[in-house]
C-alpha cells in the first residue's frame, strides 16, 4: 500500500510540474516582437542601380526591364532578377537582400551583377550593383555581418567564353558606406 501511495504521489506531483518545465508558456515579462518586414515579394519590383543601362538605374516590373542600347537602336538591354538571398547585411537587426541581376545587351556576352538591397522598415533601398563577370555561373552566396561572399565558376584567361566555365573563384565583399567593396 505504501508503494502504491508513493507511486501515485509522484506520479500526481510530475503531472503538475512537467509542463511548467516545458517551456512553452510566456512568462509575464516576456512580449512577442513584431516581425521585422520582409523583402521578400519586392525585389523583383524594384529599381536597381546598375551602370549598364543610360540612367544607371534598372526599374525591373515582374522581375524584368529592358531598353535602346543607344537612342533609335534596335538593339536592347535586357536586365532580369535572377536569385535573391536574405540575410542582414548591415547588422540593423532587419533582414536584408542580396540579388543576381542578368544583363544582355545584344551582343555574345551575359553579364552578371550582385546588387545589395537594404531593409529599411519593409522598403528596399537598393545599393550600387557589382560586377561579377561575363557568362559566370553563381554557384552560392552567403551572407554574413557586413560580408557578402560569393562562390562561382569562371573561365580560365584565353579560355573561349563560349565553353561552360570551370574555374572555381570566391569573391567576398564588405559593406563599406553603403557600398560592397571587394576584400582581398
Amino acid at each position: 500500500m505504501k508503494n502504491k501511495t508513493f507511486f501515485y504521489t509522484t506520479l500526481i506531483t510530475i503531472a503538475v510540474f512537467l509542463p511548467a518545465c516545458s517551456g512553452t508558456t510566456a512568462s509575464p515579462t516576456q512580449s512577442p516582437q513584431a516581425a521585422a518586414p520582409s523583402l521578400a515579394g519586392v525585389l523583383a519590383n524594384t529599381e536597381y542601380l546598375l551602370e549598364t543601362t543610360g540612367t544607371g538605374k534598372a526599374p525591373l516590373q515582374d522581375g524584368y526591364y529592358e531598353e535602346p542600347s543607344a537612342p533609335d537602336s534596335a538593339a536592347m538591354i535586357q536586365v532580369r532578377l535572377d536569385q535573391e538571398i536574405f540575410g542582414d547585411i548591415n547588422t540593423d537587426g532587419m533582414e536584408d537582400a542580396v540579388v543576381t541581376l542578368i544583363v544582355e545587351s545584344g551582343g555574345s556576352g551575359t553579364f552578371t551583377y550582385l546588387a545589395p538591397v537594404l531593409n529599411e522598415n519593409g522598403t528596399p533601398k537598393p545599393l550600387p550593383s557589382v560586377f561579377l563577370g561575363d557568362r559566370i555561373v553563381v554557384n552560392t552566396i552567403t551572407i554574413q555581418p557586413n560580408t557578402v561572399t560569393v562562390d562561382l565558376l569562371t573561365h580560365d584567361s584565353g579560355e573561349s567564353m563560349g565553353t561552360e566555365p570551370t574555374i572555381e573563384k570566391t569573391l567576398t565583399f564588405t559593406l563599406q558606406d553603403d557600398q560592397l567593396i571587394p576584400m582581398d
